[in-house]
């Protein structure tokens, strides 16, 4: 997105669609959470918390075997 705008083949405003590549199509929109704010989501948001956070941490030996590859 930022090689986009740089380059003048995409102007951020609200409603505007960029393909990423692999990672598909977007649109920006606006932000509720920011007065004249806009965003792009990635994907669906997630919530750590005390209940899921064993779901979400990655074990010493998965992290190990991920930087070897």
């Amino acid at each position: 997105m930022s090689y986009l705008l740089a380059t003048d083949q995409l102007t951020g405003e609200i409603g505007e669609q960029f393909v990423a590549g692999r990672m598909g199509e977007y649109t920006i929109e606006e932000d509720p959470n920011r007065e004249g704010g806009k965003r792009v989501l990635m994907g669906p948001f997630s919530v750590y918390n005390a209940d899921n956070l064993d779901e979400w941490a990655v074990s010493d030996e998965a992290a190990e075997e991920e930087a070897a590859e």
